[in-house]
């Protein structure tokens, strides 16, 4: 009896580079005198893409039938693992779609440059922590999500970092009530966060 691949989302995100431009005429003027200003640009573009080849390798070679995405909204799919590449922020961005049946795991892509404070691997054991993740290996880690709810409308379901409700403009105080259990408070400020 043959056991059916495991089904694999790669969430990944798109680097610096890729969002400014890579033909920006301006940035490759900068990029070729060397300046200061975007002296990371084109290395974390580099590691990224080099993480991202790494990883379709390692996840054919695994026999693993891994779609990937840069952008991932809730589709219905059943995935057996999400993987992400980026950091934590694309770790974050994913997170809001993802079901708390799913596993994930983050892979930091650029760790030169990027902060991965979840993530439970980075480009250069990409191959070492995907095989072990695929083999149920990796020791999981529970995270909490918030609820996100204003005026009785639910916004979200799924908040893995932190909110801040603040006015739209950053001069302008925020009014709003807090409510836990049987507490009420009333406050006038710049905004607050929230964690869970």
């Amino acid at each position: 009896m043959k056991t059916p691949r495991r089904r694999v989302l790669v969430v990944y995100k798109k680097t610096s580079l890729q969002r400014i431009g890579e033909d920006d005429l301006h940035v490759q003027r900068l990029i070729d005198a060397g300046d200061e200003a975007v002296a990371t640009l084109l290395p974390a573009h580099d590691a990224h893409l080099d993480t991202l080849s790494r990883a379709r390798k390692a996840l054919k070679e695994l026999g693993v039938k891994a779609v990937f995405r840069h952008k991932h909204e809730k589709d219905g799919e059943a995935w057996d693992l999400v993987v992400t590449l980026g950091g934590d922020g694309t770790l974050l961005w994913a997170s809001h779609t993802v079901g708390a049946d799913t596993p994930m795991i983050a892979i930091n892509s650029a760790p030169e440059t990027s902060v991965g404070y979840f993530c439970a691997g980075e480009r250069q054991n990409v191959e070492t922590t995907l095989a072990t993740a695929l083999e149920g290996k990796l020791k999981p880690t529970k995270l909490t999500r918030m609820e996100v709810e204003v005026d009785g409308e639910v916004l979200s379901t799924r908040v893995l970092n932190d909110i801040l409700f603040c006015h739209q403009s950053p001069a302008a105080a925020t009014r709003y009530i807090m409510r836990h259990r049987d507490a009420v408070e009333t406050h006038v400020c710049s905004g607050v966060w929230v964690g869970p």
